[in-house]
């Protein structure tokens, strides 16, 4: 078989074969992987009156955000009445949320879905 004719059935191998194949790091718009999610919780009391985030939040923000600078696409808490004021970080990678405390001890659960970049 002349060289010419390999390389035309191989290239015709190729484009048959190609829209069910991806190339590595290239994601297909519907492909599962291409998204996940981050959760965290934080338990919301107080102590002799004074409020109390558990784990400890820096400046009582409680904060997720995706890995590796991934873009948050969208956010929800388990009780929207857990949320005083929140705010996108300002990179896209995440949720930052000053917790409302109400008179008995919750838990607040952030997650955030993101997108691989």
């Amino acid at each position: 078989m002349p060289m010419r004719t390999i390389i035309a059935a191989v290239a015709a191998g190729a484009v048959l074969l190609a829209p069910g194949l991806l190339a590595p790091g290239v994601a297909a718009a519907d492909d599962p992987d291409e998204f996940y999610k981050v959760s965290r919780s934080w338990t919301l009391t107080r102590v002799d009156g004074e409020r109390r985030i558990v784990p400890r939040t820096e400046d009582g923000v409680c904060e997720v955000t995706c890995h590796n600078e991934d873009i948050m696409r969208e956010w929800r808490v388990n009780d929207e009445d857990l949320i005083d004021d929140w705010s996108r970080r300002a990179d896209g990678t995440g949720i930052q949320i000053k917790p409302e405390f109400p008179n008995r001890t919750v838990k607040l659960r952030i997650t955030i879905e993101c997108e691989r970049s």
